[in-house]
C-alpha cells in the first residue's frame, strides 16, 4: 500500500465532499464510500506498523 496515494485520494474525496451542500439533491454515496474505504486502508496500514504518509511525518516535525 502507498500511504500517500490513500491520503491524496482521500484529500480529493472529502474535497468533493464540500459540494453536498451546493447539490443536496445528487446521490453522494459513492464519495462516502471512497471516503470510508481510504480511512479504513489507512487505518489498518498504520494499526500493522506501517509507516505515516510523507505529509503528514513532515507536518509533526516542526513541533518537535
Amino acid at each position: 500500500m502507498d500511504p500517500g496515494a490513500a491520503l491524496a485520494q482521500l484529500r480529493r474525496a472529502v474535497g468533493g465532499l464540500d459540494s453536498i451542500a451546493a447539490h443536496p439533491a445528487r446521490d453522494w454515496s459513492g464519495e462516502l464510500i471512497d471516503v470510508l474505504e481510504h480511512i479504513a486502508a489507512l487505518d489498518e496500514w498504520i494499526s500493522r506498523g506501517g509507516f505515516l504518509p510523507g505529509d503528514w511525518r513532515t507536518a509533526a516535525r516542526p513541533g518537535r
